[in-house]
């Protein structure tokens, strides 16, 4: 078994994704040098260190999760609601929701979202060339009659306009990938640096072939049909009325396509108010003048020292070390008890794991208690709560009560606005700050003003 240093990179390449790795170390060596790492070896409720198995070509990963699931039976007396099984590394990135153990979707939900929205801007398009091509009937019912008249059969004609409608999407289907081949090196900078443009996956020529097709016929159809049905003898002598099924029709198109071009108003609308909000929301701590450093190696066994010196420098007003950055969250637990939990509920809250001088370094706002404070030497076991923890709970006073973890009682000694660490979209979960400070992963520096 291997360990990984570096954080790996997840690729997609070659529509195969892997693990990368700068360099990698016998597992016994973290064992041996991490205290954190020899005692997740009998932790069953630690998951702190990410599981990678290779299967056996043509094994059923869900028959193979099922057998794997008991494992955890017996193993410790809280992770009773834990749930053991394996998923594909290929759905990580997009399927990366869970609810109950069971995969609730994810950022698919943005490739679903903007999916939708091209196909009924495709639509508009489709019912825009239909009006255009039968508002100009006069000029092609010329064309009709004098082909009917020498002997051109509807078929022949329908065949021709179709032809026409498919040739039209195909040429700006090719204009298209001339236009996005030469715009996107410039959209690089915006987050498209990582989306390929291969010309040899034959999967997605298929599928962009595939809408093409779909878009000239549908977008042909109705001209093609209404042209076509032309009587020669009316149309050369100039005898033209369009009947009122006919022009019902065409005020049903131009209807249908104000009212989705108004919902897609509508829909961008309050995204950019929803983003709005994301941008103006209060985050629960005060990113100014703050500084992060990954933590590891000499920087977390000198943490002392350099804390002391980054203090005397007269730059720096605080400094922390936490499990945890402010834009993630490392840990959730679910072994967490309290006076009035259900027994058989699972919920996961999240962790983050510091000492003293965090609340000065971030910026936290208490709405109740203290922060971790060196006079209290009790303050190994105590706990404090954001208000996502505290309205779970269930506690109308908080502070001074108890609650457990395993089988640590910790005591609460101060509640937190919510600090959005994650997810800006959404709702910031259920949180603890627990006194440790050997689970080090970032050291923060609050900057002097």
């Amino acid at each position: 078994m291997f360990l990984g240093f570096c954080r790996p990179r997840y690729i997609q390449r070659q529509r195969s994704p892997y693990l990368e790795f700068e360099y990698l170390a016998p597992f016994d060596f973290k064992v041996q040098n991490d205290p954190d790492v020899r005692e997740s070896q009998t932790r069953w409720n630690n998951s702190f260190i990410g599981t990678v198995i290779e299967v056996q070509e043509g094994v059923s990963m869900e028959a193979l999760s099922q057998k794997i699931g008991p494992m955890l039976t017996g193993k410790d007396s809280y992770i009773k609601s834990q749930h053991l099984s394996l998923y594909p590394m290929g759905r990580w990135h997009l399927y990366d929701e869970f609810k109950d153990w069971v995969n609730t979707g994810g950022q698919i939900l943005f490739v679903r979202l903007f999916g939708i929205i091209g196909a009924f801007v495709l639509l508009i398009a489709c019912i825009n060339f239909m009006n255009l091509s039968t508002a100009r009937f006069e000029k092609r019912a010329k064309e009709v009659g004098i082909r009917k008249a020498i002997g051109s059969q509807r078929r022949q004609l329908i065949i021709q306009f179709l032809t026409e409608s498919l040739l039209t999407t195909f040429l700006a289907f090719s204009l298209s990938l001339v236009l996005i081949w030469l715009l996107l090196p410039s959209l690089k900078d915006i987050g498209f640096e990582n989306i390929p443009f291969d010309f040899t996956d034959v999967s997605l020529w298929a599928t962009v072939s595939g809408v093409c097709l779909l878009t000239g016929l549908l977008a042909g159809s109705y001209p093609a049909l209404y042209l076509s049905s032309f009587l020669p003898v009316k149309v050369l002598k100039g005898i033209l009325q369009q009947g009122s099924g006919t022009v019902n029709f065409r005020k049903t198109l131009v209807v249908s396509q104000f009212f989705i071009s108004i919902m897609l108003i509508i829909g961008t609308v309050v995204i950019f108010q929803r983003i709005n909000h994301v941008r103006n929301r209060s985050i629960g701590y005060n990113p100014d003048n703050l500084i992060t450093l990954d933590a590891s190696g000499d920087l977390v066994k000198n943490y002392d020292a350099l804390k002391y010196d980054l203090l005397n420098t007269g730059y720096i007003a605080s400094v922390a070390k936490a499990s945890s950055a402010m834009t993630w969250i490392n840990n959730d637990f679910t072994h967490f008890s309290w006076e009035g939990k259900d027994p058989g509920s699972a919920v996961t809250i999240n962790v983050v794991m510091t000492d003293w001088d965090y609340e000065k370094a971030v910026g936290l706002k208490f709405i109740a208690g203290r922060p971790f404070d060196k006079r209290y030497a009790t303050d190994s076991t105590a706990v404090i709560l954001n208000e996502s923890a505290l309205k779970l709970i269930g506690y109308k006073d908080p502070v001074g009560r108890t609650m457990k973890l395993g089988d640590q009682v910790l005591t609460i000694i101060g509640v937190t606005k919510n600090v959005l660490m994650q997810n800006p979209f959404s709702h910031v979960k259920p949180g603890v700050i627990l006194f440790n400070g050997s689970n080090v992963n970032a050291i923060l520096f609050g900057w002097s003003q």
